[in-house]
């Protein structure tokens, strides 16, 4: 009785805690390709709400997640739909940290201290995504095969087919799932007697081959299977910012930290596996290669991390004692005292849209102005527009298209101000734009910006954190009178480019666009301290260089 009340505390308690307002913007077309799988009944076989490739086939391979997270929200609201996120990935990190303690207390301090870091270590992740399915199904799968290993029944691996079939629906990772299945089989063969190895890799065979069919019975078949390789072999996907190598990110200390802290507890097995360093080292450089698999690894390597500290007491005496055994569970107490506390300060707690986070204002603005023909947007900013619009504008790209498809080389025309970007908009009927002033990750300055700053024929008429709203003259009715004054454009500017150096204080382009728009605002002297600081990062830009003796001639008010 006391164990089950720890464990269902436990999990309420990683569920309560995991609870989070709305700030990434994927779930907007999650819940997009959710609604439409509900009002039509069937995955859409065509592109619907982005206006260069209507008509064209669609890829919404995660139609499963998007149409439960619809139905959901649709009937439970903002706190619904959190509800069932946190206990999604309360689950995964559940079933990972029951499975590293099995026979042992769910709440040894050391082991919860484990659990805490590898929480931090997700928290990066653990948004309303359906890489979420990805961390519940790799849990699963390890839970089961541990169950296997303790006690060689048949029955703990006979959920695996239907358990890769659920996946297939919900994210395009299967392979991930079936490769640590095989690793799996792999040390299961290893700890076979030698006379029975045939037999058991026979059988394990088998129900991988079966779960690898399970998993091509998705809409889009053996193209989703395979879907991880063409990401692996793409050359365009550091074009996003959680596809860049880790170490060039605000994720390489989590990193470094994880990677040292998982070769310790792998040399400090109770009982050393080759698989877990298998794992340390593909995980490890799958963290490596790409920042958003820092949490993938994380959830993997918790397994020996708990399991290494649990034991650390029959290592160290100290542990034992007194002391030590108070320092081990203030410090248990501290933790899981900071995993809800954590996310409240920095406001991400509870349930709902996080305040600022989205253009909320320009899209009322659309609604009640509705233009005619396209919504031209910054990428990211598609599918929230057309969750919010709901089929009464088309938009022109979203987060969806980062490969060089015609939405991404059309939009990179526009936004680099290109010979012909108006010919663009006009080609698709578009009069509006909706744009932040700079570049996500690296703030360089948006090169359209400064041509809508000066040209007369565009109104600005909302300005939101990383969000402007721009409308054609003869497209603005009743609009016309509420049009902002364009020095919002620059003081947005400046704010956006001191939040980038907030967080990335070598990234050289957000320099230049705090100085280009200080000298907008008529503000020379401010300016010229940002000018030096980025020729001190990029001395080879001589233009630049020119440009700030040009500045520091300029006449002071």
């Amino acid at each position: 009785m006391r164990s089950r009340a720890a464990s269902g505390g436990l999990f309420l308690f990683l569920a309560a805690s995991l609870l989070r307002k709305v700030d990434d913007y994927d779930l907007w077309f999650y819940l997009n390709a959710g609604r439409e799988v509900f009002r039509t009944g069937q995955v859409p076989p065509e592109e619907f709400y982005i206006t260069p490739l209507l008509g064209q086939r669609g890829e919404f391979n995660e139609w499963g997640f998007g149409l439960l997270y619809f139905v959901v929200q649709r009937y439970s609201g903002w706190l619904g739909l959190a509800v069932v996120n946190a206990a999604l990935a309360a689950l995964a990190l559940y079933l990972m940290h029951r499975t590293a303690t099995r026979g042992r207390s769910l709440l040894e301090p050391l082991p919860v201290l484990a659990l805490c870091a590898t929480v931090a270590w997700l928290n990066y992740r653990l948004v309303y995504r359906a890489e979420l399915t990805l961390f519940l199904s790799l849990a699963a799968t390890v839970c089961l095969f541990e169950r296997f290993l303790a006690d060689r029944r048949w029955r703990w691996l006979l959920p695996m087919p239907a358990l890769t079939l659920l996946h297939a629906q919900a994210h395009p990772s299967g392979l991930l799932v079936l490769g640590v299945f095989g690793l799996y089989s792999l040390q299961c063969i290893l700890e076979s007697p030698p006379g029975s190895r045939v037999r058991v890799g026979a059988s394990l065979f088998g129900i991988g081959a079966l779960s690898l069919l399970a998993a091509a019975c998705n809409p889009y078949g053996w193209e989703q299977v395979f879907l991880p390789l063409r990401y692996a072999l793409r050359g365009d996907v550091g074009l996003v910012t959680e596809f860049l190598p880790t170490l060039q990110t605000e994720q390489r200390w989590p990193y470094l930290c994880l990677l040292a802290v998982s070769a310790a507890a792998v040399a400090l097995a109770p009982r050393r596996r080759p698989l877990e360093l298998v794992l340390l080292l593909v995980f490890g450089y799958l963290g490596f290669r790409h920042a958003r698999n820092v949490g993938l690894f994380a959830l993997v390597m918790h397994l020996p991390i708990a399991r290494a500290a649990g034991h650390l007491p029959e290592r160290f005496a100290w542990l034992r004692s007194r002391g030590g055994l108070f320092a081990s569970r203030l410090g248990q107490l501290a933790a899981l005292v900071a995993l809800p506390v954590l996310p409240a300060a920095s406001g991400m707690w509870g349930y709902g849209l996080k305040e600022r986070a989205f253009p909320q204002r320009a899209a009322a603005a659309l609604k009640q102005l509705r233009p005619q023909g396209t919504v031209f947007n910054f990428y990211h900013l598609g599918s929230y527009l057309a969750w919010e619009l709901d089929g009464a504008q088309t938009v022109f790209i979203d987060g969806r298209h980062n490969s060089l498809d015609i939405s991404l080389i059309e939009h990179d025309r526009v936004l680099n101000a290109e010979p012909g970007w108006g010919e663009v908009l006009a080609r698709y009927r578009a009069s509006v734009i909706l744009t932040p002033p700079t570049l996500p990750f690296s703030g360089k300055l948006i090169p359209l910006i400064p041509s809508l700053a000066q040209d007369d024929r565009w109104l600005l008429l909302e300005v939101e954190p990383n969000a402007m709203l721009f409308v054609r003259r003869e497209a603005a009715g009743p609009s016309f009178e509420r049009a902002r004054d364009k020095r919002l454009i620059w003081e947005e500017t400046v704010r956006a480019g001191a939040e980038v150096l907030r967080d990335y204080p070598s990234h050289a382009d957000a320099h230049l666009s705090v100085a280009r728009a200080l000298v907008a605002l008529g503000k020379p002297d401010a300016a010229v301290a940002s000018y030096e600081e980025y020729l001190r990062q990029r001395p080879q830009d001589t233009a630049t260089g020119k440009e700030l003796e040009l500045v520091r001639r300029l006449p002071r008010h």
